[in-house]
């Protein structure tokens, strides 16, 4: 959460070991990950900026839920697509406004659809209802800002009664950053809503830390606890002062196979970089650093350096086969192609000499 906004939590002594969130999961589970449905929420605290970090660290995952992801109308769906991701379905806070916002993506292998009837007005969430192994999921993402209003707790509660009253879905799933600590949960909103719902919150670490204290803010909520493998606290995406951990899980649900996916690659040993420092150099970064926001800076430059590396790294997506071990290159089936070629021409004509 931004610094302005930050909540008065426990105090609290807790230690994390930074390690690749994909290298974690394939230390812990990485048989049961490769095979169930998978999810992810993170705090992001501005997207953009962070695209090429999420695809590099959290591309193995199913479903991925980002709050105040800070996107406004300048951001196009397009611009913030990941690969082998459906379009991103989103909730700005507002063209006028800063801040806030939820963006949530799907793989494209899963059957996702928008319900957008049960996601109320000034209410940052985003529902979407999913198909896993023929069963209908809920799956619910909120952003609740602190010191929000009551009202704002009133409209939580009435999307969440919608939610649990349609009759043809089997399973309801939420998550978010609430920021309504659960370590110290004496005048927690959330609390009544849960029990009123029948429903159950599955994080008991914090999620959220600054220099002195720590809390429970993002929380995973389900109506059913046996559709749920595995649900935790990862590490977080990056070293900072004041952050938030990802909450990562595991869903009663069968991995959809895919035997291929598409990633984007730059082909650096063909890329102008006389014309690209030419580029850069010719910027004017003092506009672009003339800001007293630390995000909107880091996202200029990226969308610079980026910009200028398309023009002039060419670059190219591709497929990558599940099956294939990451040394079969282009280059190498090209000659075992070849190689095929000049054995079944050798037999063809019984030349021995071909054969050697």
């Amino acid at each position: 959460m931004p610094p302005e906004e930050e909540v008065q939590a426990q105090s609290c002594d807790f230690a994390y070991t930074v390690v690749p969130l994909t290298l974690l999961i394939c230390q812990i589970f990485s048989e049961l990950f490769s095979k169930s449905v998978s999810f992810l929420h993170l705090n992001i605290q501005s997207i953009v900026p962070k695209l090429d970090l999420i695809e590099a660290e959290y591309d193995e995952f199913d479903i991925l839920a980002f709050t105040e992801s800070w996107l406004n109308n300048n951001n196009t769906d397009e611009s913030i697509k990941l690969l082998n991701y459906h379009s991103p379905f989103r909730r700005d806070r507002g063209p006028q406004k800063t801040g806030g916002g939820v963006v949530v993506y799907v793989k494209n292998n899963l059957v996702a659809h928008r319900r957008q009837e049960i996601e109320m007005d000034n209410l940052e969430s985003v529902w979407l209802e999913l198909k896993l192994h023929g069963k209908k999921v809920l799956f619910g993402t909120f952003y609740i800002p602190p010191n929000c209003e009551q009202d704002i707790w009133v409209k939580l509660e009435n999307s969440l009664d919608m939610a649990l009253n349609d009759n043809h879905v089997d399973y309801i799933m939420i998550t978010g950053d609430f920021n309504d600590n659960q370590i110290n949960c004496a005048n927690s909103k959330i609390k009544p809503l849960l029990t009123q719902f029948s429903l159950n919150q599955l994080i008991d670490e914090p999620t959220h830390f600054t220099e002195q204290s720590s809390s429970l803010l993002d929380l995973f909520i389900t109506n059913n606890v046996n559709a749920v493998t595995y649900c935790g606290v990862g590490p977080p995406l990056l070293e900072q002062l004041r952050y938030h951990c990802p909450i990562i899980g595991l869903l009663n649900f069968p991995k959809t196979c895919h035997k291929s996916f598409k990633r984007k690659i730059w082909l650096y040993d063909r890329g102008d970089y006389t014309k690209y420092r030419n580029i850069l150099s010719g910027n004017n970064w003092n506009s672009v650093t003339d800001s007293d926001n630390i995000e909107d800076m880091t996202a200029n430059i990226t969308h610079i350096i980026l910009d200028a590396a398309d023009k002039c790294i060419p670059n190219k997506i591709i497929t990558v086969r599940k099956d294939q071990p990451p040394w079969l290159t282009n280059e190498i089936k090209k000659k075992i192609r070849k190689k095929n070629r000049i054995h079944k021409t050798a037999k063809r004509r019984d030349n021995s000499k071909r054969l050697e």
